[in-house]
């Protein structure tokens, strides 16, 4: 039989001011806590983010070769490749955002059930960046297609 055992990483922790010995607690401390006993649909939950951010690598991994496989050709500046970058760009600012959201809820969830009130959502800016960077790149190569056009249709 399968055992529904989870780890979840990074729950938020209440301790007293005397819990770092010599010491002060700063900040917000957290902890690994294991869970036996999860439930399936919880479990389903606690793994979404993780299929999500797969598929979407697998789906970047397409765009990626596709714009590399055109760049070859040396026709990097057309609609094609404008659309891949736009779509790569969408992809790193949505999915971290969605998936650190669905973990934070499936966590709470899970403790929850467990009669533990706790909520911590975690966001990674770095992707959003990376994103708006690339969102940036797109907009460069949609205007590279313009002058490409400009320029074919003076030769």
């Amino acid at each position: 039989m399968l055992r529904r055992q989870v780890t979840l990483v990074g729950v938020p922790l209440e301790v007293d001011a005397g819990a770092a010995g010599t010491g002060r607690v700063v900040g917000m401390p957290d902890a690994q806590v294991l869970v036996d006993g999860v439930l399936a649909g919880h479990f389903a939950l606690l793994m979404a983010p993780q299929v999500l951010s797969l598929a979407a690598m697998v789906w970047g991994a397409v765009l990626v070769t596709g714009l590399l496989r055109d760049m070859g050709r040396g026709e990097p500046f057309t609609r094609v490749n404008v659309g891949r970058l736009r779509v790569m760009a969408l992809l790193l600012v949505v999915v971290p955002i969605v998936a650190d959201f669905v973990t934070a809820v499936a966590t709470a969830e899970i403790l929850v059930a467990r009669d533990v009130r706790v909520l911590a959502v975690e966001f990674s800016f770095g992707w959003m960046v990376a994103g708006l960077l690339l969102a940036a790149i797109a907009q460069a190569f949609a205007n590279g297609t313009k002058l490409r056009a400009d320029v074919d249709g003076l030769v």
